[in-house]
């Protein structure tokens, strides 16, 4: 094992490759085996295991970032099961992030090594209260959300509309853009899961809104927030970054269904897909469930399903939406009957009223809801297109015209 550790020191990292890789994390995890780890005697510079491999890749700017990517998980896997060798390495990955050195190569290291296996282990796992204890002395949300500033600033600075394609996989510091805008905000959602204590000030949603939503440089920027966004939390706190229901409400109050703030026409699927479960949540109104309690004109957010059904620039979003829209108002009318007249005459009247800015999308929303509810409201079916068997049917006869001559 030692002459084997000797030959794989010697190799320089410009050589390395996966397949190296996965040959270190074997060597390193027979010698492991071999030898009984405990806390006390053996630490992160102990060189028989050759961790320190690992360690240097993940935070080399002349590694391809695809293998730093695998020294990482390598690095994860190894020291998984100890959690002596684990806090050491937390502790230098929060050393670095405290000093700013290598600050997102050290995040990386903390959401992996920190966070992911708590999730992974579950709640309760030993080292979750010291995590609360380093995020709150340090301040490392703010710290990630003020290197989540700059490096949107950074990046905004330079960037034209022509880069738009290629932009999230272009490099920067070593790890793609959309790598970089990716770990930022799974490190701050990891974080607001395991650690009880911290979370996200109004000015840090503010924030990342500003970075990702506000002026995204395309549609998979922005798809990166609401795929973070659309992720749940364990046990009590299921909605992403927040800790609250009320302060899920405000977040959908103040940004989802704030037109001021969030344009209806640039809406994309994921965030539709990702207003609309945030939207049921906040109304207490489930998809598959048969009624709705409540007048769709009152519930919350329901003028941003107006925008989206009309003012949309995507055709199949204006669809989807309209869709939505009419369902939820038919719902209503199936469970409470007596207000079915009130409900028909506000539909109608709103998408009148926005005939006069959206006229070609208002009409044919108007149309789709008068479609569906004239088969529901008589007996005279559009789609035969033949008059009811109970009207009588005549057959009339007319004098022959008199001849002029």
């Amino acid at each position: 094992m030692a002459a084997l550790y000797k030959l794989i020191k010697k190799v320089p990292e410009k050589e390395y490759t996966e397949c190296f890789i996965k040959f270190a994390e074997a060597h390193a995890g027979q010698a492991m085996r071999r030898k009984a780890v405990s806390r006390f005697g053996t630490s992160v510079k102990d060189e028989t295991f050759n961790l320190n491999l690992f360690w240097n890749t993940i935070f080399s700017p002349e590694v391809p970032e695809r293998l730093r990517t695998l020294s990482m998980e390598s690095l994860s896997r190894l020291v998984s099961k100890d959690s002596g060798l684990r806090e050491d390495y937390i502790s230098n990955a929060g050393t670095n992030i405290v000093s700013g050195t290598m600050f997102e190569s050290s995040l990386e290291v903390l959401r992996k090594l920190g966070f992911t296996t708590a999730l992974i282990s579950g709640y309760g796992h030993p080292p979750e209260r010291k995590f609360d204890d380093f995020m709150r002395t340090h301040c490392v949300i703010a710290l990630a959300v003020k290197a989540c500033a700059a490096f949107h600033g950074a990046i905004r600075r330079n960037f034209v509309p022509e880069m738009a394609k290629t932009i999230m996989g272009q490099a920067l510091d070593g790890m793609s853009v959309g790598a970089q805008a990716r770990l930022y905000l799974d490190f701050l959602h990891e974080a607001c899961t395991v650690c009880d204590s911290v979370g996200l000030s109004q000015s840090d949603i503010e924030t990342i809104w500003g970075c990702y939503v506000g002026e995204p440089f395309c549609e998979e920027h922005s798809g990166v927030f609401w795929e973070t966004l659309m992720k749940e939390k364990k046990e009590t706190r299921k909605y992403g970054f927040f800790n609250s229901t009320k302060a899920l409400v405000d977040f959908f109050d103040s940004y989802l269904a704030n037109s001021t703030r969030f344009a209806a026409r640039k809406m994309t699927a994921q965030g539709l897909q990702c207003f609309r479960k945030y939207f049921e949540i906040v109304n207490g109104v489930t998809s598959d469930s048969k009624s709705v309690s409540r007048r769709p004109d009152r519930l919350k957010g329901v003028d941003m399903v107006w925008k989206l059904a009309i003012e949309c620039d995507s055709s199949a979003i204006r669809t989807q939406s309209a869709s939505w829209l009419i369902d939820m108002n038919f719902r209503y009318m199936l469970s409470i009957g007596a207000e079915k007249k009130l409900v028909v005459l506000h539909f109608m009247q709103t998408a009148f009223l926005w005939t006069h800015s959206f006229p070609k999308p208002a009409l044919s929303l108007l149309q789709a809801f008068i479609l569906r509810y004239i088969p529901k409201s008589s007996s005279y079916s559009i789609e035969s297109k033949k008059p009811p068997a109970s009207l009588p049917w005549t057959r009339r006869t007319f004098p022959p015209r008199p001849s002029t001559t």
